[in-house]
């Protein structure tokens, strides 16, 4: 697709442009300043900003945290309304996501992490941080046995818990994750499932055709099918003054809440 941004007119130009560049099908006009043109454009920043990798310009506390600022920020905000008890992560990284969330809970005076890395690289960093005793760091494959049953041993029936799946982002791998971890959420609380959008970054030149298909959104898609005390819960802005309904989010379809 052809997109044309005219900043006199103030209009955003759609055109389906083939191989025979004289042959082009015009789709429409968007309103430069309008609802559909921010989520166009919002679409291929985070696409062209995914190639640039400016999701790991993000720090907290020195950490690097791999969250674009809106997704961090949309966090804080789930987690200052559950007050969760505690706070589930798969895929720690660098630990940047273990820290902030820690932080928050230390703010709200709720609320412990349990990190799941298969290769804990930061272990010596958060465990020597002053945030260390609001996290507690298992070090495996989140989606066998031997770690489900350590993180269901930390976890009391009376707990709150908020489950984070930010490690392998394959199809089979997301599922599996769902599948071990669900019953740990009671009526009210989320799972947000990370990185949806993988399919829009299939067609990025770092990207790969196979996330088309083999990606976060459709584990949810099947999950959901069949889980459906589950529904997914995107609206997520608390002063949308002007309407626009969504956020910029990498977790296109992530965030499920249980009903």
């Amino acid at each position: 697709m052809l997109i044309l941004i005219d900043t006199e007119e103030n209009n955003i130009i759609l055109r389906d442009q083939k191989k025979d560049t004289e042959n082009l099908k015009d789709l429409g006009h968007i309103s430069l300043y309008s609802k559909e043109s921010f989520e166009l454009l919002n679409e291929l920043q985070i696409k062209v900003g995914w190639q640039l990798r400016y999701p790991y310009t993000a720090s907290w506390l020195g950490f690097q945290l791999l969250q674009i600022p809106p997704d961090a920020m949309r966090m804080q905000e789930i987690i200052y309304k559950l007050r969760p008890d505690i706070i589930i992560e798969t895929g720690v990284a660098h630990g940047g996501s273990s820290i902030f969330m820690a932080s928050i809970c230390k703010l709200t005076g709720i609320g412990h992490v349990i990190g799941v890395e298969k290769g804990l690289l930061c272990r010596e960093r958060i465990e020597s941080h002053d945030l260390s005793e609001y996290i507690t760091l298992i070090e495996g494959d989140s989606i066998s046995k031997e770690t489900v049953d350590h993180v269901y041993r930390l976890c009391r029936r009376t707990d709150r818990v908020l489950l984070i799946l930010d490690s392998c982002h394959r199809k089979s791998h997301v599922l599996a994750e769902l599948e071990a971890y669900h019953h740990l959420i009671r009526p009210g609380f989320m799972i947000i499932v990370q990185d949806g959008n993988m399919e829009v970054l299939a067609s990025a030149p770092r990207g790969d055709p196979s996330w088309t298909v083999d990606n976060p959104q459709e584990a949810v898609k099947e999950f959901i099918a069949h889980h459906p005390e589950f529904v997914i819960d995107q609206t997520d802005l608390l002063f949308d003054i002007d309407g626009i309904g969504r956020n910029i989010t990498y977790h296109t379809s992530g965030f499920l809440r249980r009903i």
